[in-house]
């Protein structure tokens, strides 16, 4: 086992960063840090960090557009903007959950251990579509979702 270490320049930030890897001879550590010394392309784990996150907000985004654009659902009052804010998460995800296939949603029910029947889902469909009130929606979803 030889260790390859190698300091690098964020791609991104400008910042340096080190990256190691274990690997099984000294030839192939070797060779790795040359590998890595040649690449002009890498970006320090915060930089890749903030990447996936805004990937993820960006795909949420767009979920959330789909959404909105094919369920008429009504607007969320609450007492405050951050009861409304979350209310609408509890919302779009419960809608992302079952609206995934079957085998995803038994794996994702088994792994939290929350099991819905068909009629308290189309119980908590209805509600969504109809109601206003944040606290409402967020008293039947905040232990679903």
């Amino acid at each position: 086992m030889a260790k390859a270490t190698v300091k690098l320049i964020c791609a991104t930030c400008g910042q340096s960063f080190e990256i190691s890897k274990i690997c099984y001879n000294r030839t192939d550590a070797n060779n790795w840090e040359a590998y890595m010394s040649d690449r002009d392309d890498c970006t320090c784990s915060e930089c890749y960090k903030k990447a996936k996150q805004a990937e993820r907000e960006a795909e949420k985004q767009k979920f959330v557009e789909d959404v909105y654009s094919k369920l008429p659902l009504p607007q969320i009052e609450g007492v405050s903007e951050k009861q409304v804010k979350y209310a609408e998460d509890l919302r779009i995800k419960f809608v992302h959950t079952y609206e995934q296939n079957e085998g995803e949603r038994l794996i994702k029910s088994i792994y939290t251990g929350r099991f819905l029947s068909d009629e308290k889902r189309a119980e908590i469909a209805q509600l969504i579509k109809t109601e206003t009130s944040a606290r409402k929606i967020i008293d039947a979803l905040k232990d679903i979702v």
